[in-house]
């Protein structure tokens, strides 16, 4: 299985929240809020690492 198999959900969500005018993240608040909500649709996920 391909390291990133779920690389468009992670794109969907980097996007939703970079369209966030009114929430400047860090690259660790990006992180941890990808990690997650990846971890609420499938809680075998390993996340994503920097």
């Amino acid at each position: 299985m391909p390291v990133n198999k779920n690389a468009m959900t992670h794109y969907k969500i980097f996007d939703e929240l970079l369209s966030n005018r009114y929430h400047n993240y860090s690259l660790d608040d990006l992180t941890d809020e990808v990690n997650i909500r990846l971890a609420k649709m499938d809680p075998a996920s390993s996340g994503v690492v920097r």
